[in-house]
């Protein structure tokens, strides 16, 4: 029985490896064959994640809703929570690093607010749907049925972090990713889905846009300037700090609810 149990366990966490490996090289190949900078574009990773996912679903005799991928009537307003979360959060680390950095935010001349909320946020909500829907659904649920949660959100982090290296983010990327994973994975358990999760990586992803980190040449606010790299630095040590304080603050409100 106890080898029986030891092999269930080794096979579940050598499918959400070989998922979440999957999903990795196609989106690795198709970012490089399709780079996804239109909202069409941006839909054929969404949807090989969600083929993908069924898939497995398939082989397990499970459905999308048994791993929290329906539509109910919080979806929505899961959504809309985790959305402006994200952009407060976000928002206050970024003012933060500015005056600690003694950096002035700047407007852009060259913003067009057209093309940020009609071409450039629904294609970050595809992006994070896609993420969301790779990490904090098949795997993410997989592991803790089997492990429980922690261990659950531990693996699936990691997984998150080191799918941020395969697209050449550095060693403070994969630490900073796999932090914000686990905090992604704790909203995915709080709210039984991916909506609110969904919402606050949309919010921070749209929040940093907004303020030029990610280098679109129209959003509505920029960091060029002397100072810019040392701004840059604050703000990614900082992306890897403040998370951690959330989690030790609210980690321990969120396993007692569950367990």
């Amino acid at each position: 029985m106890i080898q029986t149990n030891q092999t269930s366990r080794f096979l579940i966490i050598g499918k959400s490896v070989l998922f979440c490996a999957i999903v990795t090289g196609i989106l690795k190949i198709q970012s490089i064959s399709f780079p996804s900078d239109n909202f069409f574009a941006s839909m054929t990773g969404p949807i090989l994640t969600v083929a993908i996912t069924y898939i497995f679903l398939t082989v397990d005799k499970k459905s999308f809703r048994d791993i929290g991928l329906k539509i109910d009537a919080k979806t929505l307003k899961n959504f809309c929570m985790g959305f402006f979360l994200g952009i407060m959060f976000v928002s206050l680390l970024i003012v933060f690093v500015a005056y600690i950095s003694d950096f002035k935010i700047q407007q852009n001349k060259n913003s067009n607010l057209i093309f940020i909320f009609i071409t450039a946020l629904p294609t970050i909500i595809l992006l994070a749907f896609m993420e969301e829907v790779a990490f904090r659904g098949y795997p993410l649920i997989a592991t803790k049925n089997e492990f429980g949660i922690l261990t659950a959100m531990i693996i699936t982090s990691m997984l998150f972090g080191l799918y941020h290296v395969v697209f050449g983010w550095g060693i403070i990327g994969l630490c900073s990713t796999t932090i914000w994973g686990f905090l992604f994975s704790a909203l995915a358990i709080y709210s039984n889905g991916i909506s609110m999760p969904t919402g606050f990586h949309s919010g921070i992803n749209f929040t940093q846009l907004a303020f030029g980190l990610t280098g679109n040449l129209f959003s509505p606010w920029n960091t060029n300037g002397a100072q810019a790299e040392r701004f840059l630095n604050n703000l990614q040590i900082t992306l890897i700090i403040a998370p951690l304080i959330i989690l030790a603050i609210g980690a321990k409100s969120v396993l007692k609810s569950k367990t």
